[in-house]
This record gives C-alpha cells, structure tokens and sequence, in this order.
C-alpha cells in the first residue's frame, strides 16, 4: 500500500444542520533551532537530531551561507543546516550553528519518521506518527540545550464559511480587536479607489500603519504584529498555490498562521511540546490564535472602544470548534519537483512546441529531448539530486546513489542520441556546446 493510500482522511464533522461542513486543520509549519558548538564544525552533540530527521551528510549539498554564516547544507527538501562564519559566535566566542525546517522541511521530516518507523504498523496512524516525531525531534533538541529562534504553527479554514472577501472588509473597516498594535496589508484590487486612505480622517490610529500594495494575483494578506515578538499572517492560501502553477480541487483556504520570534518561540515551544506530550496540540494551536485576535462585528460609534464590539460570530464559530479540527492533514504542497513539472507544462510546452516545429519534419522528438538533456547535465547537482530522491522515495521508487549515477543512466538508454542534425546544433547546442560536451564524453 502506497503512502498515500495509508495517510489518515479528514474525518466528518458533527457540525449541526444548517452551518457549513468544517473542514479545519493544525500543523507545524516552521521550525528553526540554533545550537552552540563547543569546538568548531564538531557537529558530533547533534548527530541523535540528525537521525531523527533521517538525513545524510554525505549526500547533502554544500551551498553559500547566509544570515551570516559561511555556509548553508541542503539535508533534505526544506530542511537546511547553516555553520561556520565569525559573527555568528555566541557571547563567549563559542560558534553556532542552526537547524532550519521550512513548510517543505516539516512535511518530509513527518513523511521519513512514518516511513522509517510506523509505515508497516497497523496499530499506529499517520497522524500519531507525526505527533511522536515532533515529540522526539523537540525533546532532543531542547536536550541539546538548543534555543527556539521562531516556529509557526498555522491553522488552515478550507470550511469557505469565512470567505477572504469578508477578512478583507473586516480589516478595511477595523473590525477587529488584538493584543499588537502594527499591521501590513497586501492586496490585488481591482479598482485603486478601494484601497485604505492610511492618512483618512475615519482612519482609525491602529490602521493608520496598513500598508497596502497593488499586487496582481497574489491574492490578500495582513500581517499583524512583528518579527520582534509574534506575528499572525492571514493569507489567502489557495491564492498562493495558484500562483505555484498548483490547481487544488479547493474552493476556499484562508490559513491562519501564528509565528513566534526570539524570546518569544524559545518559551512558546516549550508549551508546544506540553501539548504534543498530552496530545491537546490542537487546542494549544486554536487556542493561541484566539487568544491574540479576533474578529468583531459592527463597531460601536467610538471605535476607539472596539473591545465593546461583539465577536463576530463567523469568528467565534471557527475558533470555538477544537473538537472537530484535525491535526496534521492539511492540503499538502506540491513538492519542487511537482512545482518544476507545472512550469513545464505550463510555461515551457509552448516554446518546445515552436522549436521543435522549427527544427523540421525529419529531427525526431529523441534528438532533440537528447539535445536539452545533455544541455543540462553540467547544471544538475547535489541540491537537485536531493529534490529528486525525495519524489522517488515517497512513491517507493529507486533512488539514485549520485549525480554522477542518474548521467550514466541517461547516457545508456537506448533512445539516448549521440549524432544531431545541423539544424539541432546550431538551435539548441550550438558547435562550441557540442564540442564542450564530446570533450567531457557524453556524445561521439
């Protein structure tokens, strides 16, 4: 059975009649820990975090650093691993080093954890699975005496009960009540004359630090607070994946995403990994994003006493259903190589089109696949090797063992070509690509 096939469904509510079927959802979204070293590049102390995360040295690529340190190592699709660099020393002159889980990086941590541990066991679900990894992975490295930089935890609305058309009126008008006093907005609207006056006189003072950018289908978002302490990020998801060439079957999907900072997410992890340990994670989740924000109805004539508002009632029922959201199954991203494929079919069929009608009636479709693939070989690396055993691996195929193994797997198919036609040369290699490439051996 494919790992798909065994992933857990989204239950059915028990929404009552008349209010729309719920369909809600909790996960990790984001995690980053940064680590101090005793002796420089001794990655020894993290080698259990290593392994709980199922990557590899050895077949990691080694890229440039950033945020100051010298270097930056692709482990696995979105989990990254930065070191080295002077200024990234802690207070006593001790080097550090940081663990990055981006969105990509959380769902293949869950996705190697289940397969490495639960994937043949009928007694422990997917979901659970999920649960005890992040419990692990939390645990050692907090024993590793590492420190929480940020995590986000975002909530994900595909109900289409709240519709991002209302969030946007909602925030236009001030309807709202929260702890933080600092808001961005950013918006793909189709008449100029709609967008917030900041400076209007009906402004109120908390919106007057909105700012509202014409952005052509990236859909709406509103950050609220900041990246000093903790920050909510309303977004139009669905919006987003459009624009990755990804087109859910999903009418609606508003995310709700809460991210910790600093001081901040170092304390708030802890609590995150109470709530693993007693399996409530859901109702931490739902809880902390009612607790720094919430939707009112219309307000009253001052609106500078907006907490007299009532809460709206579509926000109340959203975040009054714990029982019924579900943990970890939200619609799950399209991996790079899936985001590479849309591009293909969506940017770059036409143009292949149009060159290969170029190239005549007599150049098969072989010499010139042949010819874009050997164009590409020197460009291929350890980063993309990464990305592609990552979409061989979650549907039980063969993995490659190196670069260097998936060349010479192309270079011994039999439909692989090594003699072009003129008009081939000189459109897709060119003669001084050609002689580069029976130089380094891959054609005659």
């Amino acid at each position: 059975m494919s790992v798909e096939n065994k992933k857990n469904k989204a239950g059915v509510s028990n929404t009552p009649a008349g209010e729309p079927f719920y369909k809600i959802s909790t996960t990790i979204d984001y995690l980053k820990f940064r680590f101090d070293l005793q002796t420089r590049n001794d990655f020894t102390p993290l080698n259990k975090i290593f392994e709980i995360l199922d990557v590899d040295f050895d077949h990691a690529y080694r890229g440039p650093g950033m945020n100051g340190y010298e270097v930056t190592m692709k482990l696995a699709p979105g989990i990254l691993f930065w070191f080295g660099g002077d200024c990234t020393r802690n207070a006593f002159g001790e080097d550090t080093c940081v663990i990055e889980l981006k969105g990509e990086g959380c769902r293949t941590f869950e996705e190697n954890y289940y397969r490495k541990h639960y994937f043949n066991s009928d007694v422990v679900s997917k979901t659970e699975s999920d649960r005890l990894g992040w419990i692990e992975l939390l645990e050692e490295c907090k024993a590793q005496h590492g420190v929480c930089t940020r995590f986000d935890i975002p909530t994900d609305d595909l109900s289409g009960y709240i519709t991002i058309d209302e969030i946007k009126e909602k925030i236009r008008k001030g309807e709202y009540s929260t702890k933080m006093r600092r808001i961005e907005e950013t918006s793909s609207y189709e008449n100029k004359d709609d967008m917030l006056d900041p400076y209007s006189d009906q402004t109120s003072s908390l919106q007057k630090s909105i700012r509202i950018d014409d952005s052509k289908n990236k859909g709406y978002s509103c950050t609220i607070g900041t990246r000093n302490h903790v920050q909510l990020c309303i977004y139009d998801k669905a919006a987003e994946q459009h624009n990755k060439g990804d087109f859910l079957n999903i009418q609606s999907w508003i995310r709700y995403e809460v991210r910790f900072y600093h001081q901040n997410a170092d304390e708030n992890i802890l609590l995150l990994l109470f709530a693993l340990q007693r399996n409530c994670v859901v109702e931490f989740i739902i809880g902390t994003l009612k607790s720094i924000f919430e939707f009112k109805e219309e307000l009253p004539d001052d609106s500078r006493k907006r907490y007299r508002a009532k809460t709206w009632d579509k926000w109340n029922w959203l975040v009054s259903r714990g029982e019924e959201v579900n943990l970890f199954t939200c619609p799950k991203n399209m991996t790079s190589i899936e985001v590479t494929a849309r591009w293909l079919v969506l940017s770059a069929a036409k143009a292949l089109l149009k060159i290969s009608a170029c190239l005549g009636r007599e150049i098969t479709f072989a010499e010139i696949y042949t010819a874009l693939v050997i164009k590409s070989f020197n460009k291929l690396n350890k980063s993309d090797l990464i990305d592609i055993n990552a979409f061989l691996r979650q549907r039980g195929l063969e993995e490659y063992k190196s670069v260097e193994e998936l060349k010479e797997v192309f270079l011994t198919r039999d439909d692989f070509r090594d003699e072009f036609k003129k008009v081939t040369v000189d459109l897709l290699l060119t003669k001084k690509g050609k002689a580069q490439l029976r130089k380094e051996g891959f054609i005659k």
